[in-house]
C-alpha cells in the first residue's frame, strides 16, 4: 500500500490555497529558459525548500465544512489523522495537501512548511471510512 504525506491548514478561500500551490510562473520560466528560477516557485515549494512537485501525485482539497468536512476528503485513516491533529493542537483547518511519499519531498523537508502543518506519513486508502 502506498504512503502519502499530509499537510493541513486554514485559508480564507479556495483561491488562496490554489495561489499557495501555483507553480504556473515557475513552469513557464522553465519552458522559456530551460532553467530554474527559485523566486518564481510557489509558496509551498519555497517553504519546503524544493524546486517543484509533480501534480500527478498531489491531492489538494479545500472545504467550507470545517474540520469534520476536511477529514472526509483525506484518503487515509481518519482516526489516525484526527489523533495527529490533536497532538499538534490543530482545531481549525479547511485545506489539505496529500503527496505521494516517493516523489521527491523528504519527511525532513515536509516539516519545513509554515503556512500549513505537516501531519506525517499515512497509508493511502482509496475509500477512507
Amino acid at each position: 500500500m502506498s504512503k502519502i504525506m499530509i499537510w493541513v491548514g486554514q485559508f480564507d478561500s479556495e483561491a488562496d490555497v490554489e495561489k499557495y500551490m501555483d507553480q504556473s510562473a515557475f513552469r513557464q520560466w522553465w519552458k522559456d529558459y530551460d532553467e530554474d528560477n527559485k523566486e518564481l516557485r510557489c509558496q509551498f515549494c519555497k517553504e519546503l525548500g524544493v524546486m517543484n512537485y509533480d501534480e500527478d501525485f498531489l491531492i489538494m482539497k479545500f472545504t467550507s465544512d470545517g474540520l469534520a468536512g476536511l477529514l472526509n476528503l483525506i484518503p487515509a485513516d481518519t482516526q489516525k489523522i484526527s489523533l495527529s491533529m490533536a497532538d499538534k493542537n490543530i482545531t481549525m483547518a479547511n485545506a489539505v495537501i496529500c503527496y505521494n511519499c516517493r516523489e521527491g519531498i523528504s519527511p525532513k523537508k515536509a516539516e519545513n512548511a509554515t503556512t500549513m502543518t505537516y501531519l506525517g506519513t499515512f497509508e493511502f486508502e482509496l475509500s477512507p471510512e
